[in-house]
């Protein structure tokens, strides 16, 4: 193994590898030893670029340790100055990286046993793709494990990248997609609060110009935590940091997309962005109180954009917006009770 740490840009090794791991870490315990270890067993090189965003737990000793006693790959330890979000964590990451391909990896969650070789022969045998999409699962806190992976047929080319990213057929986060190395570093995470990953995929999938699925589960969410960013109280505070997101996503893509159907397809997002989220994350947040101000909001969401988006939306979905935008207050209720959305 050849090990770099370092608090700065300077790589002391210059090795070329088909994949670069990068991984942001603040606080996620042993879970990022869990992290570094389900990238064993890969036959093809790579490199794992950890950025640590100032933990005050022994996640980042704990992964260094594990790191002398790894032989098979190469691990590089960073470290930010001062803490500043997973954003600058994965540029940072980004303007290291030598890897022919991009992958992202929470410090949270883990990859599938021989993920890289199954991504490595894929790309391989479809002529280096700029874009390699593939399937994931998503560990619940009741352990329960759920396939969220949306429209997942056989492994194909994804003629209109952009109009299934729109349409959530491609998932936001960073992880779920192995990216060539140009391309992925030619843009950067914004610094946002949230939603900075749903941009960078917004630059990455228009500027894609081949974009191949393969239908195979390598990635697995863990949201066993309950201490995630879902359970805290829905306040007006995060109500803000998420629409404030959103509305550098919809200025972005209404500025550069060029789609025939994309203020459709953006009406229909913004519906399960900023209806359907904040409906459920008002739900399932024990200690919020129903605002005023956030109902008013999805309101006036619904009202802007339910025409638009209709014929993208499930009759359920549009039942939902229709009790909410007349009865708020009754379908939290009924919703939280009943438990049918």
């Amino acid at each position: 193994m050849i090990q770099v740490r370092c608090d700065n840009y300077h790589i002391e090794v210059e090795k070329e590898y088909f994949f670069s791991i990068i991984t942001p870490n603040y606080n996620s315990g042993d879970k990022l030893v869990r992290a570094i270890k389900s990238l064993t067993n890969n036959a093809v090189s790579f490199e794992h670029i950890i950025v640590d965003d100032c933990s005050t737990d022994e996640s980042f000793i704990l992964a260094q340790q594990l790191g002398t006693s790894i032989s098979s790959f190469n691990i590089i330890f960073l470290s930010n100055f001062s803490n500043s979000g997973p954003a600058i964590s994965r540029n940072k990451g980004l303007d290291v990286a030598k890897g022919k391909y991009i992958l992202f990896l929470d410090a949270d969650d883990y990859f599938i046993e021989s993920t890289l070789d199954t991504l490595y022969n894929a790309i391989e045998s479809n002529n280096m793709p700029d874009v390699l999409t593939y399937n994931y699962q998503m560990i619940e806190s009741t352990n329960e494990i759920i396939d969220l992976t949306k429209d997942s047929n056989i492994a194909n080319v994804i003629c209109n990248p952009i109009k299934e990213y729109l349409s959530d057929k491609i998932i936001s986060a960073p992880w779920g997609k192995c990216i060539e190395a140009d391309l992925a570093k030619s843009f950067r995470f914004p610094d946002l609060i949230v939603s900075e990953d749903a941009l960078y995929n917004l630059d990455i999938f228009i500027n894609a110009k081949s974009v191949f699925k393969i239908d195979s589960t390598l990635y697995i969410f863990d949201k066993t935590d309950s201490n995630s960013l879902t359970r805290k109280a829905f306040d007006r505070k995060e109500f803000m940091k998420f629409h404030n997101g959103w509305v550098a996503f919809e200025k972005k893509a209404l500025k550069e997309i060029q789609l025939k159907n994309s203020h459709r397809l953006l009406a229909s997002r913004k519906i399960r962005f900023e209806v359907l989220y904040y409906i459920n994350r008002m739900i399932v947040s024990p200690d919020s109180k129903v605002d005023k101000l956030i109902i008013g909001s999805i309101r006036e969401t619904i009202h802007n954009n339910i025409i638009l988006a209709k014929n993208e939306l499930s009759a359920k979905v549009k039942l939902l917006c229709f009790m909410f935008y007349f009865f708020p207050s009754l379908t939290i209720r009924l919703v939280k009770f009943y438990k049918v959305f």
